[in-house]
């Protein structure tokens, strides 16, 4: 924004106004050397106003216009086919003027120099799966795996248990508890319904991915509730109420869930999700979700708003 004050009793305003899926840009085209130079170029509008009224019409200005708002809306919640309406908007404009200006089925020179250049500058855009990517990562879920065609290519157990963390569960104790007919001492009502089944299996990834989940449930109950959302516990008393489990397990899950030991709603879904996503790879990517459900103490309802919070995004 350019501003003077330099007259007796008005102020000159230059601020510029743009969108953001449309660039301005300035072509300089040297008819001798037929070089070609594009340089960003901003949009301003000229004002002027009384100096005693000037707080106020900036007040004004930094209102958007309804315009605007439409097309920020469009872009943040609009179906695809309206994100990609308002993506094409300066690509039509262009192609619009070139077929106007077209001279015996040709481009001319200085046009032909501004497609090139235009091109270069949409080539260097980000791709449209790394938008969404982005996108994705400001979501509580887990990671996905957007180009997986079978389900339990969706989200992988790597992504959901971070691999020193696997490395560091063991289920040895499980397994000759199960091989021997005895029953394991368990809080969890998903973990008690599935551990014998697999452990006679001697799917070990799986029995890991189990007792990981079991961490995430304790740890879930664990959680004292907080201003606006739920709190770690002091480091003694979190110890104390996960005693079986080793400090580094602990303090991982507490690094990854939580952010300075709060965890807001965001944080909340987020562990939910994963959980949701951990109990399908146990399951075979066919789930009933009572157990995990009496196991968090949730409402149905509750536990289907933060497991699908998101129903053009795999979650659970």
């Amino acid at each position: 924004m350019l501003h003077s004050s330099s007259h007796a009793r008005l102020d000159f305003t230059a601020q510029q106004q743009s969108t953001s899926d449309l660039t301005h840009y300035v072509a300089v085209y040297d008819p001798q050397s037929s070089s070609l130079q594009v340089l960003p170029a901003h949009s301003v509008t000229l004002r002027t106003n009384l100096r005693a009224e000037a707080q106020e019409v900036a007040a004004q200005n930094a209102v958007r216009t309804f315009a605007q708002q439409r097309e920020d809306l469009g872009q943040a919640f609009g179906t695809k086919k309206a994100k990609k309406a308002l993506a094409s908007k300066v690509e039509n404009a262009i192609t619009s003027n070139a077929d106007r200006n077209r001279v015996g089925g040709k481009l001319d020179n200085v046009e032909s120099a501004v497609m090139d250049s235009v091109k270069e500058a949409s080539d260097a855009m980000p791709a449209k799966q790394a938008q969404q990517e982005e996108i994705l990562a400001s979501k509580p879920i887990p990671k996905p795996n957007l180009n997986a065609t079978e389900a339990e290519n969706v989200y992988p157990i790597g992504t959901l248990v971070p691999a020193a963390d696997m490395k560091a569960l063991t289920v040895k104790e499980w397994q000759d508890t199960v091989a021997a007919g005895e029953d394991v001492k368990l809080t969890s009502r998903f973990v008690a319904h599935r551990i014998a089944a697999i452990a006679t299996r001697d799917d070990v990834q799986r029995l890991k991915a189990l007792k990981y989940l079991m961490l995430l449930i304790e740890f879930n109950l664990a959680l004292k509730q907080g201003r606006g959302g739920k709190k770690v516990p002091p480091r003694d008393q979190l110890r104390q109420k996960l005693a079986e489990w080793p400090e580094t397990l602990i303090e991982s899950v507490r690094r990854k869930f939580s952010d300075n030991n709060e965890l807001n709603k965001w944080h909340m879904d987020n562990l939910i999700t994963h959980m949701a996503a951990i109990s399908l790879f146990i399951d075979g990517y066919k789930t009933d979700t009572h157990d995990l459900r009496e196991d968090l103490r949730l409402e149905n309802k509750q536990y289907v708003l933060s497991c699908f919070p998101y129903p053009s995004i795999p979650a659970c």
